[in-house]
């Protein structure tokens, strides 16, 4: 949709409903699951994010056409969903420990709090975009801290839970660098390098 909206804002517009529709469609039928499929495949996973808060995304194809007040539902929205993944984790990881092919996963936690800044520095909210930064900070320096204990069971597709959520931290350090806050963006870079 973000593509669109230099050829026709219309097309634009109908790609993103389409999109968000989608989104809508599978989170529902995921929840539906949840609820009524068996107990034991309930468990929160970090893969919750991508289909609960995948949502934040479209405020990047919305902006460009205007959709503010969509912007604003769709940031705080989804940031309740975030905090409450978040939470459920913490509180799943406190009781059981996470089998080891599955770490890798937790790297996708990263992944909110970064799209969570960007947008709302996009959506003139640097305050909030600042707290999210050092969110994204705070999750990184732990997924870095314990890279031994995530990648524990060797090399396997499930790295690739570590591509999405670093680079839309990288974008985040980024932009807060450019909005004033060079501090905390150079903080970042060094936890980041680090983990390459």
């Amino acid at each position: 949709a973000a593509t669109l909206v230099v050829f026709s804002t219309a097309w634009a517009q109908v790609a993103l409903v389409l999109a968000v529709a989608g989104q809508a469609v599978l989170a529902a039928t995921i929840a539906y699951e949840l609820i009524t499929g068996p107990k034991e495949a309930r468990g929160v996973t970090p893969v919750w994010h991508l289909s609960f808060v995948g949502f934040i995304l479209s405020p990047l194809a919305a902006l460009p056409l205007g959709w503010g007040m969509y912007n604003v539902v769709v940031l705080w929205g989804t940031m309740v969903l975030a905090v409450v993944i978040w939470g459920l984790s913490i509180h799943q990881f406190i009781q059981r420990d996470v089998p080891a092919p599955l770490r890798p996963l937790l790297a996708i936690h990263l992944a909110p709090a970064s799209v969570l800044g960007v947008v709302a520095l996009l959506s003139g909210l640097p305050q909030v975009a600042l707290g999210f930064g050092l969110l994204a900070i705070v999750i990184l320096a732990g997924l870095v801290g314990t890279a031994r204990w995530v990648t524990e069971s060797g090399f396997s597709p499930l790295w690739g839970a570590f591509t999405f959520p670093l680079a839309a931290f990288s974008t985040l350090m980024q932009m807060l660098s450019l909005a004033g806050y060079g501090e905390v963006a150079s903080s970042g870079a060094c936890l980041w390098s680090r983990q390459r």
